[in-house]
């Protein structure tokens, strides 16, 4: 009951983005910080009335800036072939520092991301913000004020303050098979309808303690978007290896 609740969430909360990376999934419930170096690739294929080959890959890698600060780098790139035109349509960067030093309730953290997307006609999307990451009732939350700059094609750049709070919820655990859930809401703070959603509901098996196959089901929003108003679906499959 508690899965079926999840997907419905993901789905019917879409209802009513633009790029947007879940970084709540491949953090420690402990302490918020990337355990290990992770590489992994992704592929898809479509064959219909347009033919489009997807092939991506992502590195994730920790590391330390003092003796009680921690950071990761999140990295992405995909490479498309639609048609038989080439296109490198997704890049995506992200660097977050968090106060480790103690078993803190309230982790406090600050992040720097920079991102595109052809085929989402996004041609840039930079961030920087600080918050808080902190647990609830059994979920990982994060409460953080950003500042965006960002530029979609035939359109002008903009420069938005928004909140940004995410929920993450594990919804099945068993043995090495997860289901998790997370949303992002990210109101502007000066009118609190221009909002980007995003939801992404991921299933993930280890077949060993260094591989793990995931599927991701994944959904966004932007109400003030120049070329999209609708709500985006997206599925993505992959493998990934500790390194």
């Amino acid at each position: 009951m508690q899965l079926l609740i999840g997907v419905v969430f993901v789905i019917l909360s879409g209802i009513g983005l633009n790029a947007q990376v879940n970084i709540e999934q491949y953090r420690s419930s402990h302490d918020g910080n990337i355990d290990q170096s992770t590489f992994g690739f992704n592929a898809n294929v479509q064959r219909s009335v347009s033919n489009l080959y997807k092939f991506g890959i992502h590195f994730i890698r920790p590391f330390s800036v003092t003796d009680s600060l921690d950071a990761f780098l999140i990295s992405k790139i995909d490479y498309s072939k639609k048609d038989g035109d080439d296109v490198l349509d997704y890049k995506f960067f992200h660097i977050r520092v968090m106060d480790t030093f103690n078993d803190q309730l309230i982790v406090p953290e600050g992040y720097l991301q920079l991102e595109n997307n052809n085929l989402s006609l996004l041609k840039y999307r930079y961030l920087i913000g600080g918050g808080f990451r902190y647990s609830w009732m059994g979920m990982i939350m994060g409460t953080s004020v950003l500042h965006e700059w960002f530029q979609e094609a035939a359109s002008y750049s903009r420069s938005i303050w928004r909140l940004s709070q995410y929920v993450s919820k594990v919804l099945v655990s068993h043995n090495l098979n997860s289901i998790t859930c997370i949303v992002y809401i990210q109101p502007s703070l000066m009118q609190l309808q221009h909002i980007r959603f995003y939801g992404e509901l991921v299933m993930r098996s280890s077949w060993t303690d260094d591989i793990a196959t995931y599927a991701k089901f994944k959904t966004n929003y932007f109400s003030k978007s120049s070329v999209f108003r609708g709500v985006a679906l997206f599925f993505d499959s992959g493998i990934e290896f500790n390194l």
